[in-house]
This record gives structure tokens, C-alpha cells and sequence, in this order.
């Protein structure tokens, strides 16, 4: 039984290093672009802005190709890669952890949106501006039925306790901490 343990921990290491990697990449490519594409921008501009003859508009589209579509395809995808390593970082987490004095799952049944309601103020279909980090329009969304949330503003997710992990910069065992006295 400890060495299927050993082995799971081995896999789940190598798995969150090819997201960082993933991550690293996809990160150096998009601020590649997005700087390709001001530049871009900056050329295309006529007098005011606007395309000056037939040319200029086909260069405009020309720019939006090349440089706005895979720019949101990107973000997109460095998005669901965060999600990913985050999970791959819990259940790692979760693995190498000493036996816990809590109960995970009973943590976990703790209802999502009245916990992250007192953070934020919960709008509309479920959706927060996000405590974790600044921002102006509401990216977090609540998953009611799966009991999750997901901020698409950091690209990072998961249960009640990723929340606590998130927003108090805690390790594993001192959100399972704070949590359990809710429980």
C-alpha cells in the first residue's frame, strides 16, 4: 500500500511540474503577443485612428487574425491550465499529508456560497467580484451543485478549502484549521 502511495505522490509531482512548465510557457507566449499586437496596433493607426484606404482595412483584419483571436485562445488556455495545477496541487497536498485530525469531507460540505458571501457581495447567477484580488467586474462564480467556485480573473479554483488557501495565503493545515471550527 505505501509504495501505490509513493508512486501516486511521484506521478502527481511530475504532473504539477509539466503545468508550471505549461504555465510558464503560455505565459511568455501571451506577453509576447500582446506586445506584438501594440505594435501591430501602433502601425495600423492612420490620422485617426481609423483605416486610411482598402489596404489599411485589410491590414486591420490581417492584425486581428494574426494577434487578437490566438490572444484570447491563450488566455483561455492559461486559465484552464491554472485550474488544473491548482486541483493537481490539492490532491498533492492531500496525499503527502500526515493522517488529519479533521474531516475533509464534512470540511468540504460547508456551503460554498454563504461562506464566500462573507467576503464579497454575491450578485446575480452566482457571480462576485473576487476578494482574492483586485478587480472592477465580477469574475468569480459560484458552482452551487458541485459546491465550488472558480475565479476567472487568477485562473484559480476549487473547494471551500482552496477558497480559505487563496484568500489567507494559508498552507493546507491551517485553512483545514480555521475551517473545522465552522463545521
Amino acid at each position: 500500500m505505501e509504495e501505490i502511495k509513493t508512486l501516486l505522490e511521484k506521478v502527481l509531482d511530475i504532473r504539477a511540474s509539466v503545468l508550471r512548465d505549461y504555465v510558464r510557457d503560455l505565459e511568455e507566449d501571451l506577453a509576447k503577443r500582446k506586445g506584438l499586437f501594440a505594435v501591430a496596433e501602433q502601425l495600423e493607426e492612420g490620422q485617426d485612428g481609423q483605416p486610411v484606404d482598402t489596404a489599411d482595412a485589410v491590414v486591420m483584419s490581417m492584425n486581428d487574425y494574426m494577434y487578437r483571436f490566438p490572444i484570447g485562445y491563450l488566455e483561455a488556455e492559461l486559465t484552464k491550465t491554472k485550474y488544473e495545477l491548482s486541483i493537481c496541487l490539492a490532491e498533492l497536498n492531500l496525499s503527502t499529508a500526515p493522517e488529519s485530525k479533521y474531516d475533509i469531507e464534512k470540511i468540504k460540505q460547508i456551503p460554498i456560497k454563504d461562506f464566500i458571501g462573507r467576503f464579497t457581495v454575491i450578485r446575480n447567477h452566482s457571480q462576485a467580484i473576487c476578494p482574492i484580488h483586485r478587480e472592477k467586474t465580477p469574475s468569480l462564480q459560484i458552482y452551487e451543485k458541485t459546491n465550488s467556485w472558480f475565479c476567472f480573473g487568477h485562473g484559480s479554483g476549487g473547494s471551500v478549502i482552496d477558497f480559505m488557501m487563496e484568500l489567507n495565503k494559508y498552507s493546507l493545515n491551517e485553512a483545514l484549521e480555521d475551517l473545522n471550527k465552522l463545521v
